[in-house]
């Protein structure tokens, strides 16, 4: 197990924190979707200035970011063929996303 090096009380070494974090995370993400509680898994990446969610939506891997303007957008896989993912499920994901 590694060493721990507590370094929050100097002001110095906080910005250096975010850089020992691992650059990715897997989070769970609790939807209520038409009156019904899921719960979507999802790896958080840090991108350029912000996180990019790849969330899996009923065996679909989504990427959730924000574009431009800061809004989200929803990204399917380029080799996507099957089942589109139901777009309700996206958006109460986005939503849960935007309260962040």
């Amino acid at each position: 197990m590694g060493r721990f090096i507590d370094f929050s009380h100097d002001r110095r070494h906080r910005a250096g924190l975010l850089q020992l974090a691992p650059m990715e995370q897997t989070v769970e993400i609790p939807v209520d979707i038409h009156g019904e509680e899921r719960l979507f898994t999802a790896r958080v990446q840090a991108w350029q200035y912000g996180l990019r969610f790849f969330v899996d939506v009923d065996g679909t891997e989504v990427t959730l970011e924000r574009d431009d303007a800061g809004e989200f957008r929803a990204i399917l896989p380029e080799a996507h063929t099957g089942k589109m993912p139901d777009k309700a499920v996206i958006l109460a994901i986005i939503g849960v996303l935007q309260t962040l």
